[in-house]
């Protein structure tokens, strides 16, 4: 559950391939890169139906070193509506060895919202130069 009007780190629970170790699971999930190098971060989130109002928003940032660094992803609701919504997006990102990212998320219905627990809709991909 995300809760209204904070910020929450995104779970990914789900390692499908993580060749390094590099991958912390559970509520602190972190990745820590293991070289210094250019890497590119990618992550897709579905929200559960529920009530948005124009101009609220669902939006995934990315933390590096604690530090919100980039959006994401950016959804802005056109209409009030109750339906499911999404954010998607990525950006390259130059890490030192043993840095960290975190993908969070962010909503402001006024209400707590549900992540939609299927691996095919709420994913992330980090790719490096090696």
């Amino acid at each position: 559950t995300i809760a209204d009007d904070a910020n929450a780190v995104l779970d990914f629970g789900t390692q499908v391939i993580d060749t390094h170790s590099t991958v912390t699971t559970g509520s602190g999930w972190v990745f820590t890169a293991p070289r210094a190098g250019a890497y590119y971060i990618s992550a897709h989130v579905v929200m559960a139906s529920g009530s948005w109002t124009i101009n609220e928003q669902l939006r995934l940032e990315l933390f590096k070193g604690g530090v919100d660094y980039s959006f994401l992803g950016v959804s802005y609701m056109q209409a009030t509506t109750t339906f499911l919504s999404s954010a998607f997006g990525g950006t390259s990102v130059t890490m030192a060895k043993g840095g960290t990212l975190q993908v969070q998320i962010y909503q402001n219905t006024g209400g707590n919202l549900d992540i939609v627990s299927d691996a095919d809709a709420v994913y992330v991909d980090i790719l490096s130069d090696f």
